[in-house]
């Protein structure tokens, strides 16, 4: 990029609040980092909250610390015509049906991969050739979309990250004993399962370093019609 004089945005929440904006971390057509802890990041909302990632629609993260930022970004600084492109690849044709939904600033968006017929395969082949790297698959170590294995795999290379996790799900687990990472259960027993004792000596490290507190939990009940037209009651945190 920097051969190229391409322009890098790097861009983060300011705060868990859309009101607050966003910080502008890099500008610049020589880049040398990539700030991948951004400013605000998701984690701390998700710590701060005593939850973990819904598992149901929608799926908010990516809206509200991704497109919601750049989106922003793009209204103040961009005023001609441009892509936007997303680098689905010719295995995630639902995905970018999902994402058609969506414009950037009236835009449509562009799947250049899709139209080349590039498969994650092909992506992998075409990184390593010129990167000699073998790409892994990014995602937050907290994502509950996570298939079984890679999850597992990811929690044995990197026992901090999994640590951290375990602490995330451990401390929305002590508000709501439903508030397990994965559909499947928690992460506290895929560690176990998978003899991933570095990760589970990490969470007692990071348990060790924190201030507890006492919290008296509530529930109210809302009292709805169902469609029978008698009353049902849905359960709200309080």
């Amino acid at each position: 990029m920097r051969a190229h004089q391409v322009r890098l945005v790097q861009v983060a929440k300011a705060s868990a609040s859309k009101l607050d904006g966003y910080i502008i971390l890099s500008d610049t057509q020589q880049p040398y980092e990539l700030h991948t802890e951004g400013y605000f990041p998701l984690s701390r909302d998700l710590l701060q909250s005593g939850t973990v990632p819904r598992l149901g629609r929608p799926h908010i993260c990516a809206q509200r610390w991704k497109g919601e930022v750049l989106d922003a970004w793009i209204s103040d600084h961009i005023t001609e015509a441009f892509g936007p492109y997303l680098g689905y690849n010719a295995d995630e044709t639902k995905r970018a049906g999902k994402a058609d939904g969506y414009t950037c600033q009236g835009h449509p968006f562009l799947y250049p991969l899709i139209a080349w017929g590039w498969t994650r395969d092909d992506c992998i082949e075409y990184l390593y050739r010129a990167l000699g790297v073998l790409w892994r698959k990014s995602a937050c170590s907290y994502c509950p979309f996570q298939q079984k294995q890679a999850a597992i795999d990811r929690y044995n290379r990197d026992p901090k990250a999994a640590g951290f996790t375990l602490l995330m799900e451990l401390n929305a687990l002590a508000f709501n004993p439903r508030m397990h990472l994965f559909s499947s259960g928690t992460a506290y027993d895929l560690m176990l399962k998978s003899s991933n004792q570095a990760a589970l000596d990490e969470l007692e490290q990071l348990l060790r370093q924190l201030q507890w507190a006492i919290y008296h939990v509530q529930r109210t009940y809302k009292q709805l019609t169902g469609k029978n037209g008698k009353p049902t009651s849905i359960p709200i945190a309080k």
